[in-house]
């Protein structure tokens, strides 16, 4: 079976919600409202992280988008901004909060509450303000395969684990958008926890080249299509994690 490297450079916004995804500081400033021209769009929606927690708040584009009161709040972390009710821009995508006062932090606690419990802003994932490792680590096969459980919200926080595939000898971590694509159930989904080189390489859904993942009898053609999807993944801004010895 084969198939093309048209997997979406963008995702457009579905009725149905997309599964719960992983966001860098990067990725988050996307999700501001705005279009190419920077002018409001009500197709581009509007997250804003409290405390790890990304809510899309496209419902209350009044007030976050671009016109609104608290536009400065769009794509951003607003944390220690809501925690201490500040408008300065200084005070976003701050995770040092060790200096919180006890009514900061309550002043913080409520907001989540009335994000989640009043305001019914929907959950799409969790901003993870952690750098990468360096230096990357080697993974083996085992690592690859671990970890790939389900999401979760709870009472306390949203969990997303990762969902690694490995490219060209790098270990990406696709839950940091690519869940629609590489979730449970989804259409590439059987390249979770492998090298799938070959297999792209080829574009294929062969199981064997994921049983059999060398590169090293890959045709100069097919290994351009290799690094076409290298490109596409650093494109899409999946994270890599690490590094797989390639065969």
């Amino acid at each position: 079976m084969k198939y093309g490297t048209n997997e979406p450079l963008t995702t457009p916004r579905k009725t149905e919600p997309e599964p719960l995804r992983n966001f860098t500081l990067e990725q988050l400033k996307d999700f501001n409202g705005l279009n190419g021209d920077h002018d409001d769009d009500e197709n581009q929606p509007i997250y804003i992280s409290i405390d790890g927690i990304v809510f899309d708040v496209s419902s209350a584009r009044k007030l976050y988008g671009k016109d609104g009161n608290y536009h400065i709040f769009a794509g951003h972390d607003a944390t220690l901004c809501l925690a201490t009710n500040s408008l300065d821009e200084s005070d976003l995508d701050k995770f040092c909060l060790s200096n919180l006062t006890h009514g900061e932090r309550d002043a913080l606690y409520n907001w989540q509450t009335q994000f989640r419990y009043y305001k019914n802003y929907p959950i799409v994932g969790k901003l993870v303000s952690a750098p990468a490792p360096d230096p990357l680590p080697t993974f083996r096969k085992d690592d690859l395969e671990k970890d790939h459980g389900e999401p979760k919200i709870s009472s306390t926080e949203v969990f997303v684990p990762p969902i690694h595939v490995v490219v060209n000898g790098k270990v990406y971590d696709v839950s940091y958008g690519g869940a629609p694509h590489y979730a449970k159930n989804m259409s590439y989904n059987l390249f979770v926890g492998k090298d799938a080189s070959r297999a792209l390489a080829k574009m294929s859904f062969d199981q064997s080249n994921l049983e059999n993942p060398s590169i090293k009898d890959l045709s100069e053609s097919e290994l351009e299509v290799l690094n076409d999807w290298d490109k596409r993944f650093q494109k899409k801004g999946y994270r890599v994690v690490g590094l797989f010895p390639t065969c």
